[in-house]
């Protein structure tokens, strides 16, 4: 990859964050009818990389199809890499001891910043200035160019009751970690 401006960082990545909710059969809000806002979302942001929660293996397999469609399938399949997660569950497991105290909110570290809001929504229409209950964490390394909360809906529908947050980060070179 070619360098960044920012001395001793690569070109930087488009990256999202997504609690997808579960798959769930029941209306209103069921993944039939939420699939294709999701498929909407993902085709106009394409994203670099994308973390989940929530997300089923239907989820994972339409985010595995709309990510290679929209990248004319250059896109890898979509894989679980690492969990990590603030609150932990049957399911899931802690943040490990050497991770905490050493990430940072990209959302404050952003030169740049989209309006925010909560992302916790519900599928209501969505709050300025709420809580963001989601967040983009990175070393301190890292450097975020732009953080944003997407509001993307159509007539109404949302693909989830949280909205992504993403950001555009560059990533220092190997080495240099």
């Amino acid at each position: 990859m070619p360098a960044s401006p920012h001395s001793g960082h690569i070109a930087p990545l488009d990256i999202m964050t997504f609690n997808l909710r579960y798959a769930s059969a029941s209306t209103p809000h069921s993944w039939a009818e939420r699939r294709p806002v999701t498929r909407q979302l993902l085709r106009r942001e394409s994203p670099h990389l994308i973390g989940t929660q929530g997300a089923s293996t239907s989820n994972c397999a339409t985010l595995s199809r709309t990510l290679a469609q929209a990248t004319r399938g250059s896109a890898p399949a979509v894989k679980e890499a690492a969990t990590v997660n603030s609150r932990p569950s049957s399911t899931t497991r802690a943040a490990s001891p050497p991770l905490k105290g050493k990430l940072v909110d990209s959302w404050t570290r952003a030169a740049k910043r989209g309006e925010q809001y909560g992302t916790w929504h519900g599928y209501e229409q969505p709050v300025p200035g709420g809580v963001r209950i989601d967040w983009i964490l990175t070393s301190p390394d890292v450097i975020t160019r732009y953080a944003a909360v997407n509001l993307h809906c159509d007539q109404g529908r949302y693909p989830s009751d949280h909205l992504p947050v993403q950001a555009v980060i560059a990533l220092p070179q190997p080495g240099r970690l």
